[in-house]
């Protein structure tokens, strides 16, 4: 998972809106793309409205990927991936990785980048296919699961999380990061339930219609499979779902309660 890298109050609502994303200063995208875009990962592909590019040509609408990035002031600015004719190729990698991660050989290819005058510097690169670009991750800004399917990770796995690589558990799970999608893990099952510690506390993510381990959809009928560890995952989440509800129930009651004797009536 990504540590969340921006605020919702940092959220460039003007550019938002402008792309047809935002109206009267609420968002309108679910959920699951605004926590990637908060973490600093890519949403789907969108149809973006009115687009300028850095030469001036307007384009009335456009598919692209979207993230959030900073400007020279450190402000949140919307960053809009569309699909490039002409691909880029990281000066850090070399001939061999760039064929690797375009050929699909390799999904991701983790480095210590050196470079002069500088500390050394880690990346985890890949190639999204859907827009002919290479993205990259700094491993040091990703928090690993705590424990996936009820099964706790060991430091080694944690390790081999951050780094893009492949994690399995003993019910026969595999999974591992990736920036290129809006879930934060691609797996060969459909569904998993991972925890991770937010303010000391467990907290339960449940991600559904997952991607392949490769990329696209699966084809292995066994990605269906549930295990245990799964079904007593689930249940915690479920029982953290129902909780957070009351609590907004609950929430919603006082408050019109409070509204409701300020009024008078009840007098």
């Amino acid at each position: 998972m990504n540590k969340k890298i921006f605020t919702e109050t940092e959220l460039p609502m003007a550019q938002l809106q402008q792309a047809g994303l935002a109206h009267n200063g609420q968002v309108i995208i679910s959920k699951e793309e605004m926590d990637a875009m908060l973490s600093g990962r890519r949403t789907g592909m969108k149809l973006i409205y009115d687009l300028q590019t850095a030469e001036g040509t307007r384009i009335p609408a456009i598919d692209s990927k979207l993230t959030l990035g900073r400007d020279e002031q450190g402000k949140a600015e919307l960053r809009i991936h569309p699909i490039y004719h002409k691909v880029d190729y990281p000066l850090e990698l070399t001939e061999q990785e760039v064929d690797q991660l375009i050929s699909g050989q390799s999904q991701g290819i983790y480095k210590v980048v050196q470079r002069p005058g500088e500390a050394d510097q880690e990346f985890l690169f890949e190639y999204d296919k859907e827009t002919n670009e290479f993205i990259y991750t700094q491993p040091h800004l990703l928090q690993a699961p705590e424990r996936v399917n009820d099964e706790e990770l060991t430091a080694a796995q944690k390790e081999l999380y951050r780094k893009g690589k492949e994690v399995e558990l003993s019910d026969g799970t595999k999974f591992r990061y990736t920036g290129v999608d809006t879930d934060p893990v691609r797996s060969n099952r459909f569904l998993l339930i991972a925890s991770i510690l937010i303010d000391g506390g467990l907290t339960y993510l449940a991600f559904h219609g997952l991607k392949a381990l490769e990329g696209g959809k699966h084809k292995d009928a066994k990605a269906a499979l549930q295990s245990e560890g799964y079904g007593r995952a689930k249940d915690r989440y479920e029982e953290q779902e129902f909780k957070i509800r009351e609590k907004k129930v609950m929430k919603i009651g006082n408050d019109n309660e409070k509204a409701y004797s300020r009024s008078g009536v009840s007098r």
